[in-house]
């Protein structure tokens, strides 16, 4: 098992999902990292030239190309994992990327880990929360600032994100 400080948990899924401002978007996201995380952040546009749908291997083989001297991790939850073997060319990702596997509530890791014990779990609390349904609280107008934090939030009512 990894440990939980070898890894970050920033709650940026609600925000990234919606595109529909690139500029904004990726501004609010680069300030998120380096204001609040206190992250370095490098935002990368060429995946919006990338066929749709595009996949996670095109995506890390691109970063990988492109920015050889650093290596790329998959960070996906256990739910995922567990239908890893429908993603495109799961393989090549197994063998070369390090795949980092975070626990859900109700998904079973041991399954996965004797399937593919190329991925390691974090050791990390287990939140039960999803941005799937942070999304959907939202377009129920249900309090969300608990969940998220105050930036992202802020955020996401000031340009009505998710209300449709």
């Amino acid at each position: 098992m990894l440990s939980a400080t070898t890894f970050v948990r920033i709650v940026l899924s609600p925000i990234i999902l919606v595109l529909a401002s690139f500029t904004k978007v990726t501004l609010v996201v680069a300030k998120f990292a380096l204001v609040v995380a206190k992250l370095v952040l490098v935002v990368a546009k060429f995946e919006f030239a990338m066929t749709i749908p595009s996949y996670t291997i095109d995506t890390l083989n691109l970063l990988s190309e492109s920015y050889s001297d650093h290596s790329f991790s998959l960070l996906m939850g256990s739910d995922n994992a567990l239908v890893f073997d429908k993603w495109k060319n799961y393989n090549e990702l197994l063998e070369n990327y390090k795949i980092i596997v975070y626990p859900r509530t109700n998904y079973n890791f041991n399954s996965v880990s004797s399937i593919y014990p190329q991925m390691k779990l974090i050791d990390c609390p287990v939140y039960d929360i999803s941005s799937t349904s942070i999304r959907q609280s939202i377009a129920q107008k249900k309090d969300v600032s608990n969940l998220l934090h105050p930036f992202v939030n802020q955020f996401i009512i000031e340009n009505k994100l998710y209300l449709d």
